[in-house]
């Protein structure tokens, strides 16, 4: 599906939505140097909003603003690697989580039945597949989609009630 569509679609769903046209905008080292490791489609995707969430604001995409700020009082777009880098037990856990998210740029988060996102693996062998994870272990994840474009058109199905597997009632 292709991104404006995407977007229209989840405008026709209630969602808040703020479009941007920053066709322009170079992609830099945000979010620690991972955004410009992920696929052109989802760098494209960044640059044509600058919010986008549900009506009730409890799930939500990144935006490529959300990667670029360091506000301490807002959710952070890597928070849930924060928590668990936080949580680590020891080097070699704390070595592991790291690993992951160096693997792993979250895409969407979601507080609506506890913590929960969707990431796009920009690692080698992982590149451009789309993550499901959620607390309290966030590095243990499903694949949801082969491809960002996949999950696009599988997250509009869930929105309109097909195809519904059970964790999209997390992130609908």
């Amino acid at each position: 599906m292709e991104n404006r569509i995407f977007i229209e679609q989840l405008c026709n769903k209630g969602w808040n939505v703020k479009t941007v046209d920053i066709s322009n905008l170079v992609i830099n080292s945000s979010a620690k140097g991972r955004v410009v490791k992920t696929i052109e489609e989802y760098k494209e995707f960044l640059k044509i909003f600058s919010l986008c969430s549900n009506r009730e604001d409890n799930i939500w995409f990144l935006s490529y603003q959300d990667f670029s700020k360091n506000d301490e009082n807002s959710f952070s777009w890597n928070e849930f690697e924060c928590q668990s880098i936080d949580s680590a037990l020891d080097e070699e856990m704390l070595s592991d989580i790291k690993s992951f998210w160096d693997k792993h740029l979250p895409i969407l988060m979601s507080v609506k039945n506890g913590y929960s996102y969707v990431a796009i693996g920009i690692g080698e062998f992982n590149n451009g597949k789309i993550f499901y994870g959620t607390e309290p272990e966030y590095e243990d994840v499903a694949i949801i989609a082969n491809s960002f474009y996949e999950f696009k058109e599988k997250y509009i199905s869930a929105l309109n009630g097909k195809d519904c597997e059970n964790f999209y009632q997390y992130i609908i």
